[in-house]
């Protein structure tokens, strides 16, 4: 965020800054952070808090040199009015952008600075990401104890990459942030370069954050994983939605970085799977329409998704019982479709 973040003792973006105050921020862009921390950590010590204190241990304010409270930069940025942001950072914008037929600029956009809204960060987040996590349909999908995933890993990719863009930018430096959820594609890009290699930065598990303190409070209400795992949950996103991995690429004078996912492949994948839906639905199991061809669809259909299956997990999605179960799995190892990997309570299924 400023200038590379430097190497010195001090972490820029919690720098304090004397000439705005606490009320500067925006009351209720700082409620619906704390109802959303409450939401995914219940019991966290700082919901006891004032609010003052609050944003204190959050990293949002500190104390300046005449021993009152004063915003940080990190806390300007993700709970400020956009009017008082500006003055400190003369170049933020922030534009999300809906494109659904390449001709029109936009079907729809968010944009910071219409006055309309907070126009921080996080009032930002909240507008946005309902809309892109909306573009990518959710297939009927299930975890091992056969219950209904509605966050794929391919919505964890994009909730990772927007988080990505707006804790890694450089706001000082020219440029907007912007966000283009197109018909085929998804594009993240954001002022201020790479601090370090694009191809070690795609490999995953290492941490460089430019803007640590936003890093902190976005990780603190789960919105982002780990630091240095965020390109392993892009990479895995699309490796389970048979997408190719996200191309990430910087341009220079003035210094951007630009991340997109190519999405051409969603849409069979979510026809693929909405299949899966209508064969698992309580009353079209076990009827006289549900024969073998169907129970073997839906087997198919999961270890496409899932990757491996156990016994149980069949007779759980097809309501066959033990014995036609194993007489299943059996007939697809021995035609060639799965192999059986593992023996006794370990024994599951992948696809060949």
């Amino acid at each position: 965020m400023v200038r590379d973040n430097g190497t010195g003792s001090a972490v820029l973006d919690h720098m304090v800054l004397d000439r705005f105050d606490v009320d500067d921020l925006d009351s209720d862009t700082i409620n619906a952070y704390r109802n959303t921390l409450s939401a995914v950590r219940p019991g966290h010590p700082w919901l006891a808090l004032d609010e003052d204190q609050f944003l204190l241990r959050l990293g949002a304010t500190a104390t300046g040199e005449d021993e009152e409270q004063h915003p940080t930069r990190a806390g300007l940025l993700m709970f400020g009015h956009e009017w008082k942001i500006t003055q400190e950072f003369p170049y933020y914008f922030l534009d999300y952008r809906e494109i659904s037929d390449g001709v029109r600029r936009w079907d729809h956009r968010i944009v910071s600075g219409d006055g309309e809204w907070s126009g921080n960060l996080y009032g930002f987040w909240l507008k946005t990401w309902p809309l892109l996590a909306q573009s990518v349909r959710r297939p009927f999908d299930v975890d091992d104890e056969m219950r209904r995933m509605d966050d794929t890993p391919l919505h964890l990719a994009l909730r990772e990459a927007l988080a990505n863009t707006l804790i890694h930018a450089d706001y000082y430096m020219r440029g907007n942030t912007v966000i283009v959820n197109g018909a085929d594609s998804v594009s993240f890009t954001n002022p201020g370069g790479l601090r370090m290699p694009p191809d070690v930065a795609l490999a995953g598990g290492l941490s460089d954050s430019r803007n640590p303190t936003l890093l902190k409070m976005f990780a603190l209400i789960s919105v982002v994983e780990r630091a240095g795992s965020g390109f392993d949950a892009m990479r895995s996103g699309c490796e389970w939605a048979h997408l190719p991995c996200p191309e990430l690429t910087e341009s220079f004078d003035p210094d951007r970085t630009r991340l997109v996912f190519r999405l051409e492949s969603v849409a069979k994948r979510t026809s693929h799977m909405a299949r899966i839906q209508t064969v698992l639905k309580p009353d079209s199991i076990n009827t006289a329409q549900s024969g073998k061809a169907r129970e073997h669809e839906v087997i198919l259909a999961y270890l496409h998704n899932a990757r491996t299956i156990t016994r149980a997990q069949v007779e759980q999605l097809t309501g066959m019982n033990t014995a036609q179960a194993k007489y299943m799995l059996k007939q697809l190892v021995l035609d060639g479709t799965v192999i059986q990997e593992g023996r006794g309570r370990a024994t599951h299924y992948v696809l060949r």
